[in-house]
């Protein structure tokens, strides 16, 4: 397989199929938050205690993995009980899980690098956006797309509990990767409640990739919970 090395905004002009990748890599790399208001470009990573050495990341050597950091912009979504916007935990969560996989590497892209929607246009409705960032996997023939999303809803606090969601018409393989990542998300983050759930989002219904959808909490001091 023969694809250009990536920028974070980048896109490949050639790909090849679908394949389900191990996902040691991905969910371990997942649990591991970075809070960031906004960026224009990459900023250089903090000190974390997780590390590659050790680790055979062959099997991610090359793969295009299309990280959605959900909102951005208008589309801001939850706001934690501090003021903090989901779209700026969702960016910084998708920053570090870059640079991880590029470390291994992977091909990641980002459908955004700031707190901006991704689709053009001050006229944008979300629809749109949504169809945009699917559209950047598909151009990108992306062997992984991960979608990054927090919540904070006070009246039904179920609505926070840990989720990956898997492609409602395809779960085969989308199914296999939620799993997996829940493994590992829940051995961070140590909470019985998680689940793995069938998902009809606009972002794993218009990917053609194996695609999830991951969910998580902002928690009361408006900080993302941490693994």
């Amino acid at each position: 397989m023969n694809r250009r090395r990536l920028q974070p905004w980048g896109r490949v002009e050639r790909g090849g199929g679908n394949p389900l990748l191990p996902v040691t890599m991905v969910s371990l790399a997942a649990v591991s938050v970075l809070l960031i208001s906004s960026c224009a470009a990459l900023p250089p990573l903090p000190s974390s205690p997780f590390r590659l050495t050790g680790l055979d990341t062959t099997a991610l050597r090359g793969k295009v993995i299309a990280i959605d950091p959900g909102h951005g912009g208008r589309f801001g979504g939850a706001v934690g009980t501090m003021g903090l916007k989901e779209s700026e935990v969702n960016l910084g969560v998708a920053l570090y899980l870059w640079g991880l996989l590029s470390s291994a590497g992977a091909q990641p892209l980002l459908t955004r690098t700031a707190d901006t929607a991704v689709a053009p246009g001050t006229g944008t409705q979300l629809g749109d956006d949504l169809l945009a960032r699917s559209n950047l996997s598909n151009s990108a023939h992306a062997d992984l797309f991960i979608s990054i999303h927090h919540n904070s809803n006070v009246n039904d606090p179920r609505k926070n509990d840990l989720a990956v969601f898997y492609k409602l018409a395809e779960p085969g393989p989308s199914r296999e990767l939620a799993t997996s990542v829940m493994e590992r998300l829940r051995e961070g983050f140590g909470e019985e409640k998680a689940r793995v759930l069938p998902g009809n989002f606009s972002v794993l219904r218009k990917t053609g990739a194996t695609a999830i959808l991951v969910r998580h909490r902002i928690s009361p001091t408006g900080k993302a919970k941490e693994g």
